[in-house]
This record gives C-alpha cells, sequence and structure tokens, in this order.
C-alpha cells in the first residue's frame, strides 16, 4: 500500500503545482481592478458581453463535441485491439503517431490548413466556405489528443 501511496506523490504534486495552483491565482485575480482594488465588474464585463459568453459557449460545445468523437472511436478500437494476437505491437501502431513533437505537428496543421495551404488548394475554396477553417483545426487536433489517452485507458479496462 504504501508503495502505491509513493506512486501518486509525483503527480499530485504536479497537478497541484501546475493545475490547482494556477487556476487558483487566476481566479483569485479576477477580484481585483489594474490597480490591485477589489471589483466584481471584470465578472460583470463577462456576463454581459456576447463575445465573452459565446467564447465560452464554443468552448463547451466543442469539448462536449470532441468527447463524443473521442468515445464514439476508442471504445471500439479499444475493443478491437483486446481481441488482436499482438495487442501491444498494434496499441503501439496506434499510439505511435502521437509521439511527434507537438510543436512540429503544430507547424504542419497550419500549413495545410491556413487560407492558401495545401488543402486548401487541393480541395479548393468552396469547401472552406462551408466549413470553419479554424474550428475545424482546432478540433481535429484536440480530438487526437484526447483519443490517445482514452484509447489507452480503456484498452487497459478491457484486457
Amino acid at each position: 500500500m504504501r508503495q502505491k501511496v509513493m506512486f501518486i506523490v509525483p503527480y499530485a504534486l504536479w497537478i497541484i503545482l501546475f493545475v490547482v495552483a494556477p487556476l487558483a491565482l487566476i481566479f483569485y485575480q479576477s477580484f481585483f481592478d489594474i490597480n490591485s482594488h477589489f471589483t466584481l465588474a471584470n465578472y460583470q464585463d463577462y456576463l454581459t458581453s456576447p463575445t465573452y459568453l459565446k467564447m465560452t459557449l464554443n468552448s463547451v460545445w466543442y469539448a462536449a463535441l470532441i468527447t463524443v468523437v473521442t468515445l464514439v472511436i476508442s471504445y471500439p478500437t479499444a475493443y478491437v485491439l483486446t481481441q488482436l494476437q499482438n495487442r501491444q505491437f498494434w496499441l503501439l501502431i496506434v499510439i505511435l503517431p502521437t509521439w511527434i513533437n507537438l510543436l512540429l505537428k503544430t507547424y504542419a496543421f497550419i500549413g495545410l490548413f491556413r487560407e492558401p495551404g495545401r488543402l486548401t488548394n487541393f480541395y479548393g475554396l468552396l469547401v472552406w466556405e462551408v466549413i470553419n477553417c479554424f474550428s475545424l483545426t482546432l478540433v481535429l487536433c484536440s480530438l487526437r489528443h484526447t483519443l490517445k489517452f482514452r484509447l489507452w485507458f480503456y484498452q487497459s479496462i478491457m484486457h
């Protein structure tokens, strides 16, 4: 039991230092204006601004969309992986593309999805009038990253 607790300590410290503490500081600072005076005007601005509310709703919508699509893809994939003979090999084949450097992938997506990019030249401008380029790019990038972690999780459960 003690050994299991020791494995949790680094992860707990990481979460506390790099997730919980920054969020707590941002929340605390949201109650002060630029002159360090206590105010609720920041929340009033946020709740009365259509731009902020639209951004929040878009974030929630994309998070929900990514979650649903990830679940639909990762559960069947995890099930198929548990039924295969060389499941560790096939899991490696599925996960291997996710090990590419994030910066390299970001620049590749910028080159592919920008207005005069390769994909826009290939498919033509008609596609990009129908689909919002930046929204689709963010959904695809986020989906790929969440799919990797959910696939590991579901495959370990079904194993």
